[in-house]
């Protein structure tokens, strides 16, 4: 998970970057888990910081067969 990168075709760069550094830093603050779609390695983690300040991603599941939802 890295803040800097965006695609080529977003016209707002700078504003992207604010908007997934906020995403992110919510989803810590709620100690959720975030479902990769798109990544063939990892379908869920959860949100970490390191001591440098960066993202990244622990208890990562590379597929779900089933999930116990809290109640």
């Amino acid at each position: 998970v890295h803040l800097p990168i965006t695609m080529g075709y977003d016209r707002n760069a700078e504003l992207l970057i604010d908007e997934k550094r906020a995403f992110l830093e919510d989803k810590l603050a709620r100690n959720v888990h975030l479902f990769f779609t798109h990544d063939p390695g990892c379908a869920l983690a959860q949100v970490v910081r390191d001591a440098k300040g960066r993202f990244g991603t622990t208890h990562e599941l590379a597929e779900l067969q089933a999930r116990s939802l809290a109640a």
